[in-house]
């Protein structure tokens, strides 16, 4: 009850193939990644709807 937060992290990852290949064959992906932090105050109130 009361005031709390919520917090984490969000990972946001894209892999962009573009066909290509190296010197060995292998695939050549490019993969880009993002990690940020998300804090959300969320204000919980008592259930006055009990069944």
């Amino acid at each position: 009850m009361g005031l709390n937060y919520i917090d984490g992290f969000i990972t946001d990852e894209v892999m962009i193939d573009n066909g290509a290949k190296n010197a060995k064959g292998e695939s050549m992906t490019r993969i880009i990644t993002n990690e940020f932090r998300v804090t959300k105050k969320v204000f919980v109130i008592k259930n006055r709807t009990k069944k």
